[in-house]
């Protein structure tokens, strides 16, 4: 690729457009567990038994493949993620802190001091202030994330000396549960980004107590009831609200007495020992599902809990090993989760796990072995989290097409350990430069709905007459993602070609709206192709609109060119409905033309398949040599000249003996031939 071009991330806010998340509880709420122990020290990711994450931390600083919480790219990527995966709830792990906070005031000027981020499994929530940072460094608005807390009571044994906590022990239980876990948690994460329910109260949700506790069972009824009904207390003392609790099955089968005004729900577990990637349990009328992608036992220990090695992919039983198959797994797992199995109705799905790397539990981008294409999860999540989005921001570097670029490595050394050039600038996010003629970014299987979508781009470069194309292909419903890795497409929309504005700068960025594009529902492959060098491309975004008809073309009824603009639709805005030529659409308000028939300054030509200019007036043409009128939606494709009612097309062979074919670097109007399309001049 091109050296000499640099491109900018500036906000993930700005570049996603990010709003809060309306909460729709009338169906189920899906909240994702999160791993926050990654760091640089952890045996993460084992060759072999790992699926490596796309993005990385590559400097100086840094050895590749780094996946490092303490880097604060590693939360902006966090943020990024889980807002186009469009999931409802985050659920950081909290294990716990080894001091509290008021622990940590009482040794205030002690040598050496206390490391306030010290806890069980590197999972202290204070180090959540990083997440608190990276949400206002990405101007990420309230209700922009919902965030919950997911008590890990695993952590209980090693941090009360290796013995099970003993619920009969209240002070003991809420110093561990509370002082140094909970209430860290919720005063380390700003209550406008708390998950709240419908009855507006904070999510908990605890783990199981089998191992990690003792006297849970029948005979403690009250000891347990004292723990949660304290926690709760405590938590609405502190908050003025009281939080809703879901806890795991085992709390409630062991003890039939738990008090169902203190607890609000149980969920139960996947099964992995057996092959089962997802659970449905009901307690308190609360019916919650639980899911994961795959799974994978990460290592095996002595009886002294010293690795004793690493497990590989194919391992099996031996591992509990669950394959993905190419996404089928997540897929009949959440049809269970949800109650789609035999109609029962889910509350709440709980879902193991963003960021889990070493267990092959995640939904992280990743090009590893169990994946078919980077996105392939994220996407997947986004089908049942948000099944009729209104916005898809696509970031440059987490593209999943990567190719086409003429020079190996990653130029720009930042994000990826592959070839997409990809750089880092001051502050924070990421760009794609030094990009060449014909290479192509984009997104595979994205499912659309039925709405007009407004195409737009964000780019940079300091170069004239520059351009991309975006190219929409619908392939099978019914394919799987692997299968429709290797297929060809059904259906090809556009390409819509589109002049990139001369911004000055390879770091200013400039916002174009290329077209707009009705699909038929389904899942298409989104490309964008670089049309010339030297284009910097920062998100691809697509988002609903509502046709604006201020810029009509004028003429009967004011008529707009939609689908690219070539000619093949077009859209009637004084009745809001699509006359299309030769070409049909599934939309029930599609309206088919006939030959001949005269639709503001065009007419339809059924032999052509095209509505074609009336050349009868040139009034509202472009000023320039001999008049262009633009059509293509004034993209330069194709442009009239209306001394000679003759086309001049750029590479383009239409039919008619008044085509005429433009020469390379001819100008028209305010237009060059270059290449393939007209570019201004």
């Amino acid at each position: 690729m091109k050296r000499s071009l640099l491109l900018g991330l500036l906000s993930l806010f700005a570049a996603a457009g990010a709003t809060a998340q309306t909460l729709d509880y009338s169906k189920p709420i899906l909240g994702t567990i999160i791993g926050i122990e990654n760091d640089q020290n952890s045996p993460r990711f084992q060759p072999g038994g790992s699926n490596l994450p796309l993005f990385g931390l590559f400097d100086a600083n840094h050895p590749k493949n780094t996946y490092d919480r303490n880097s604060p790219e590693w939360w902006d990527n966090l943020i990024e993620e889980l807002q186009y995966s469009r999931v409802h709830v985050a659920l950081p792990v909290s294990r716990g802190c080894t001091y509290s906070t008021a622990e940590l005031q009482a040794q205030a000027g002690q040598v050496p001091a206390p490391d306030p981020y010290s806890g069980i499994g590197n999972s202290c929530p204070r180090v959540l202030d990083k997440l608190t940072a990276a949400l206002t460094r990405n101007q990420v608005p309230a209700g922009g994330l919902h965030v919950g807390y997911f008590d890990d009571t695993a952590a209980y044994l090693p941090a009360n000396g290796g013995a099970p906590v003993d619920v009969a022990d209240l002070g003991n239980t809420l110093k561990l549960m509370w002082d140094r876990n909970m209430m860290v948690f919720f005063d380390t994460v700003p209550s406008q980004y708390w998950y709240r329910d419908e009855n507006g109260r904070p999510l908990v949700v605890i783990w199981a107590p089998a191992g990690f506790f003792k006297n849970v069972d029948g005979s403690h009824t009250a000891q347990v009831n004292a723990v949660f009904n304290n926690l709760r207390w405590l938590f609405n003392n502190r908050y003025g609200v009281y939080p809703t609790i879901y806890v795991h099955r085992d709390w409630a089968t062991q003890v039939p007495g738990l008090d169902t005004t203190l607890v609000q729900g149980a969920y139960g577990w996947t099964d992995p020992a057996n092959g089962k990637a997802s659970g449905f349990f009901t307690w308190n009328g609360a019916k919650m599902g639980t899911v994961s992608p795959g799974f994978r036992d990460q290592y095996r220990t002595d009886s002294a809990g010293n690795i004793l090695y690493y497990y590989q992919r194919g391992c099996g039983t031996a591992c509990r090993e669950v394959l993905r198959n190419h996404g089928d797994t997540f897929k009949q797992g959440m049809a269970d989760a949800y109650g789609q199995v035999d109609g029962r109705a889910a509350k709440f799905v709980l879902i193991e796990g963003f960021a889990n790397v070493p267990e092959s539990a995640g939904f992280y981008r990743s090009s590893g072995v169990d994946y078919d294409f980077p996105n392939q999860y994220l996407n997947r999540l986004r089908d049942w989290a948000d099944p009729n989005p209104t916005e898809f921001t696509f970031q440059a570097e987490g593209s999943d097409y990567r190719t086409g670029n003429n020079l190996s490595g990653n130029q720009g050394g930042a994000f990826s350990n592959d070839d997409l050039d990809v750089g880092r600038l001051p502050g924070h996010g990421y760009y794609v430069g030094w990009t060449n003629q014909g290479e192509v970014l984009g997104f595979k299987r994205v499912k659309l709905p039925a709405k007009p979508f407004e195409i737009r781009v964000k780019t940079a470069t300091p170069l004239d007459r520059r351009a991309v194309k975006v190219t929409f292909e619908r392939q099978d419903d019914l394919q799987t993602d692997a299968q429709a890795n290797l297929s060809q497409p059904t259906t090809t929309y556009g390409p819509w070609t589109m002049p990139i504005p001369n911004t000055g700068s390879s770091t200013t960025f400039q916002e174009t709206t290329i077209g707009v594009f009705q699909p038929v529902p389904g899942y298409y492959n989104i490309k964008v192709e670089m049309a010339t060098d030297g284009v910097g491309i920062d998100w691809l975004q697509i988002r609903e609109t509502t046709p604006d008809c201020s810029n009509a073309y004028p003429g009967l009824e004011n008529v707009v060119g939609l689908n690219e603009g070539s000619g093949d639709s077009r859209f009637l805005c004084k009745s809001h409905q699509w006359y299309s030529c030769g070409w049909n659409s599934s939309a029930s308000w599609t309206i088919n033309a006939t030959s001949g028939q005269i639709v503001g300054d065009f007419r339809c030509d059924t032999s052509a398949a095209q509505w074609q200019p009336l050349t009868s007036s040139c009034s509202d043409g472009y000023s320039g040599i001999d008049n262009v009128v633009g059509l293509n939606n004034g993209t330069g494709d194709r442009r009239f000249l209306c001394k000679s009612h003759r086309w001049y097309a750029c590479n383009w062979g239409g039919t008619g003996n008044w085509v005429t074919a433009a020469q390379l670097n001819q100008v028209v109007g305010s237009y060059q031939c270059d290449g393939a399309s007209w570019l201004p001049h």
